[in-house]
């Protein structure tokens, strides 16, 4: 093992042995957060309200859905699709829900891992279903938390 290897192993192996730090106030926000986002997407429908939605992400977020690549620019134009659709009379309803929600910190950063749920339907019969597992990356900036990297998955059927 090289000695950059075995530097860059041993940080890595530092931060995943530091326990999750009291975080107070800041850990309550950040569950705000991530809430925020399933209620935003949830009263989307209703509402057609995108900077609900995109306003818990920051200006560079890039994330991981089911390996394809989500960016702040990809879910705007996801939303004006969907506003798109609303406008022109499909019943869609939709349905996103966090669980578990476990928050952590190390320093600057914090990540939340989480189980979600997304179900879209249109007028009863679902047409779309997601559940599975979240790991998201917050920054903080201001007052603020936001996510700047998500990296969600549907687990392996064994």
């Amino acid at each position: 093992m090289t000695r950059l290897t075995a530097c860059v192993a041993s940080v890595f192996l530092f931060v995943l042995s530091v326990p999750a730090v009291s975080l107070g106030d800041d850990a309550a926000d950040i569950e705000k957060t991530i809430s925020a986002t399933a209620k935003a997407l949830t009263e989307f429908p209703r509402t057609r309200y995108r900077k609900a939605v995109l306003s818990v992400y920051t200006k560079d977020y890039a994330g991981i859905q089911d390996g394809e690549l989500e960016t702040l620019v990809r879910t705007g134009a996801w939303l004006v699709d969907l506003e798109e659709e609303l406008k022109l009379g499909k019943p869609i309803g939709i349905v996103a829900q966090v669980r578990n929600l476990k928050v952590h910190s190390a320093g600057a950063f914090s990540w939340a891992t989480y189980d979600y749920e997304f179900k879209v339907d249109e007028a009863g019969p679902v047409v779309q279903e997601d559940s599975g597992m979240c790991t998201s990356i917050l920054r903080k900036e201001g007052t603020a938390w936001l996510i700047q990297h998500e990296h969600c998955s549907i687990p392996k059927r064994k």
